[in-house]
C-alpha cells in the first residue's frame, strides 16, 4: 500500500495532539479529585471528540477503513470483555473501568494508526513527545521543590515514571531518524527524562531504564555511542548513590520491605484465584478480598485485605490481566501486540536495527509493568496505544526499512 500523501486531506492531527495533552495532563485528576458531575463531562467530551475523529476518516481514499483480522480480534476482545462484566461481583463498576479501557487503548491504537501514515505526521507526533517530556522536566522540578514529589498530573510517582518512559518513544525516533547534528534537541530530552525517573525515585521505572541503556549499548556498539551510554548510565549510577540527598518522600521508595512483601502475598493470592476463574476472570476492578476466607497467608501481612480491596489488582498488569480479565482476553491481547512488535522488528523479513532501537522505551515500560498496573491508568494506556498506532502506520507504509 503506498503512504497517504499530506495533501489527502481530513486527517485532524492537531486535534488528536490536544486529546494526548489533555489526557496526560487531566485524566488523574478527574478520576481522582474532580466531583462527579465534572469527571463526567470530561470524559464525555473526550469520548465525543474521538468519535469526530473517528467520522473525519470516512471517504478517505488510499487507505482501508479498518481490516477484517483487526476487526475480528478486537470482536473477540469485545465478546469476552462482555462476559468478565456479566459474570462480575459488581457489574456496572466493571463495566465503566472496561468501556476506559478501550476507548484509550485499542481505540487509540486505531486512530492514531489511521492518523499517522505519512512522514510528516509522525514527526509532528513524535515531536510532541518531545516537547511534552521538555515541559514535563521544568514542571517536575517545581513539583519536586514544591510538594516534595514528583507526580508529573498523575495521582503517584509509579505513573509518572510510565509516562516518561512512554515520551521517550518521540525523541529517540526523532534522534535515529535526524542528521547528527541537529540531534542535541531530543538528545538532551532523553537526558532529562532519565533525570526525572531517578527523581522520582521508583525502583521499576529505574530498572526499565537500566535495561534500556544496556540494549542501546548492545546495539550501538560504537566509540561515540560508547560515551554517550556511558554517561547515561554514570548519570543513573550517581543519581541512585545520591538517593539519600533526596527528600524523605522519594528516598523511601527505593527500599521499601513492606511494599516487597505485599507484592509476595499479591503473587500468592492471585495464584490462589486463578484456578478458580481461569477463563473469565472476576471482573475488571472487581473487589476480591472477600475471597480471603478460605486462603491461608503466605507472608503475614495486617490490614492486607483493606489492602487488596483498594487496589483490586496485584501490582502487576499481566497478573491483574490474567486474574481479573481472564486468561483468554489477556492472552489474545498479549498476542496482538506481540505480533505487532514481532513485524515491526522484522520488516520485510530481516533484521532491521531502527525499529529495536524504537521499541527501547516500549520495552522499559513493559518491564515496569511488572510492578504496577500501568493500563489500568487512562493517561498511560492511551500514551501506550498512540505511540504504538504512530509506529505501526510507519511500519505498514515502508517508513522504518532495514539499513
Amino acid at each position: 500500500m503506498p503512504p497517504v500523501k499530506s495533501k489527502d486531506a481530513g486527517r485532524p492531527v492537531g486535534l488528536f495532539l490536544f486529546l494526548t495533552a489533555l489526557m496526560t495532563a487531566c485524566s488523574a485528576a478527574a478520576i481522582q479529585k474532580w466531583p462527579t458531575p465534572w469527571n463526567f463531562v470530561f470524559f464525555s467530551g473526550v469520548y465525543i471528540i474521538v468519535a469526530v475523529l473517528i467520522y473525519s476518516f470516512k471517504g478517505r481514499a488510499g487507505q482501508r477503513f479498518i481490516s477484517y483480522r483487526w476487526a475480528a480480534v478486537v470482536s473477540f476482545l469485545l465478546v469476552l470483555a462482555g462476559l468478565n462484566v456479566a459474570f462480575s461481583a459488581t457489574p456496572f463498576g466493571s463495566l465503566k473501568s472496561m468501556v476506559l479501557f478501550f476507548i484509550t487503548g485499542p481505540l487509540i491504537w486505531w486512530v492514531s494508526n489511521q492518523l499517522f501514515v505519512d512522514e510528516n505526521s509522525r514527526k509532528k507526533l513524535f515531536k510532541f513527545f518531545t516537547l511534552l517530556l521538555f515541559l514535563g522536566f521544568f514542571y517536575g522540578l517545581w513539583e519536586l521543590f514544591t510538594y516534595k514529589r514528583l507526580y508529573l498530573f498523575n495521582n503517584n510517582s509509579i505513573a509518572a515514571g510510565s509516562v516518561i518512559l512512554l515520551l521517550m518513544v518521540g525523541p529517540l525516533v526523532w534522534c535515529l531518524k535526524s542528521e547528527t547534528t541537529r540531534r542535541w534537541i531530543p538528545l538532551s530530552a532523553l537526558g532529562l527524562g532519565m533525570t526525572l525517573i531517578v527523581l522520582a525515585g521508583k525502583r521499576g521505572a529505574l530498572l526499565g531504564c537500566i535495561i534500556m541503556i544496556a540494549a542501546l549499548a548492545l546495539v550501538l556498539w560504537s566509540r561515540r555511542s560508547v560515551y554517550i551510554i556511558i554517561g547515561l548510565i554514570s548519570l543513573v549510577f550517581i543519581g541512585y548513590q545520591q538517593r539519600d540527598r533526596l527528600p524523605r518522600d522519594i528516598n523511601r521508595h527505593f527500599l521499601n520491605s513492606i511494599s516487597s512483601q505485599q507484592r509476595l502475598e499479591n503473587y500468592s493470592y492471585a495464584y490462589y484465584l486463578f484456578w478458580e476463574k481461569p477463563f473469565i476472570g472476576y471482573g475488571l476492578h472487581a473487589p476480591i478480598h472477600g475471597y480471603l476466607a478460605g486462603y491461608r497467608a503466605k507472608h503475614e501481612q495486617a490490614n492486607y485485605g483493606q489492602y487488596i480491596n483498594e487496589l483490586r489488582g496485584f501490582d502487576n498488569i499481566f497478573v491483574t490481566g490474567f486474574v481479573m480479565v481472564g486468561s483468554l482476553f489477556t492472552l489474545t491481547y498479549m498476542a496482538m501486540t506481540f505480533a505487532f512488535i514481532y513485524r515491526f522488528l522484522h520488516p520485510h523479513r530481516s533484521w532491521s536495527k531502527t525499529p529495536f532501537l524504537i521499541l527501547l522505551p516500549l520495552l522499559a515500560f513493559l518491564i515496569q509493568s511488572l510492578t504496577y498496573d500501568s493500563l489500568l491508568f487512562p493517561q498511560v494506556n492511551w500514551l501506550f496505544h498512540a505511540a504504538l498506532g504512530g509506529l505501526n502506520g510507519g511500519f505498514e507504509n515502508g517508513s522504518f526499512k532495514p539499513e
